[in-house]
Order: structure tokens, then sequence, then C-alpha cells
């Protein structure tokens, strides 16, 4: 089993800060992909991939879903020029989404750090330097958890691996998996086929 380890308890950060870290609810991620996806396909962004119509054999009509693999059509310049440019907003809109999801989704893993209070210096040292200070609780704690313990890629990631660790201390380690994909390798095989 995937054993959580002391060390997976707390974070030191490239600077030197130690904080203590706590599980979260991994479920929250999978209801913000879900929720944001639902609110952007509401506001009518192209989230959705766009479609055309072909013709069947018997005259009836087929909608099909286009990808990056059908975008261009024989001999026919104006539906390829209408399919790449309905595709290019439509990777457009994804990836803006999915850029929400991510900031999204590190707000959970933020949750993850342990802290109840700010440093009163910090905050002075940032309102010399004129930055807005929030007046909310948990509007400041998010702002010196993206400020100063979260400042680097490095800090980032380690901490999400460590909330993941001890948000689901039950899940099988590498050899668990490698053994289990063993005993099922017509399954395993057929998947990555």
């Amino acid at each position: 089993m995937n054993r959580v380890t002391p060390e997976d308890k707390y974070h030191i950060t490239d600077g030197g800060l130690r904080v203590d870290l706590v599980p979260v609810s991994l479920y929250e991620t999978e209801l913000i992909r879900e929720g944001t996806r639902k609110a952007w396909i509401e506001r009518g962004e192209t989230v959705l991939p766009p479609t055309y119509t072909i013709e069947t054999v018997g005259g009836g009509k087929l909608e099909k879903e286009l990808s990056a693999d059908n975008l261009v059509v024989e001999d026919n310049e104006q539906e390829t020029q209408r399919r790449q440019e309905a595709w290019a907003k439509h990777v457009d809109a994804v990836d803006r989404m999915n850029e929400e999801i991510g900031h999204l989704i590190t707000d959970v893993f933020l949750d993850g750090i342990a802290l109840t209070e700010v440093p009163a210096t910090w905050i002075a040292a940032k309102k010399k330097r004129h930055i807005a200070i929030p007046e909310d609780k948990e509007e400041l704690l998010s702002l010196y958890k993206r400020l100063e313990v979260a400042k680097s890629m490095n800090d980032i990631n380690s901490i999400r691996a460590k909330v993941i660790k001890l948000s689901l201390p039950n899940i099988p380690d590498n050899s668990a998996v490698g053994a289990a994909e063993s005993t099922f390798p017509g399954t395993v095989q057929a998947k990555t086929d």
C-alpha cells in the first residue's frame, strides 16, 4: 500500500518555509471539471466539438463531430476553411477552460496547506509594496499561500503530490500496480494497444 511517511505531512518551500499538509477531498476536483465544463457550455463557449453533416447513401443526413483528423475536405476549400476555423475556435475555448480548471484545482491543493494565520510581518511588508491585502481571512490565506508558499513550480508540484498521497493513503504503490497489471495481461494489453 501507499504508505504515508512523516515527510509527506509537511513541505519545505524553495524559500525555506516549512508548512504542514493535510488531506483534501479529491472528489472536489472532479466536481470542478464537471461544473466548469457545464458553465462554459451554458455561456455558449465552443467547448463541445463542432459538427458537420454528411449525406448517407439512403439520402438521410448524419451529424458527425469534427476532430483534428477530419478537417480537410478534398476538392472543397470552402468547407475545409469552415472546419478549420470552427476547430481552431473549439481548441482555443477548451484551452481557456482547462486553464481555468487548472487554477481552480490548484486552489484545492492549496487547501491542503494547513495554515490558519498569516504573519503580521508579511502583511506589513506587502502593504509597504502597495499590494492590496484582502480583508477576508480566507482570501488573505489564499494570497499568502500563492505568494509565499507556492512560489515555484517545484513547490506546487511537491505540495500537490504530497496532498494527493495524504488524501488517498490506501492506493497501491507502483509495485502493487505492476503486480495487478501482470495478473490481467489481456486487459492491460487491450488498454495499451
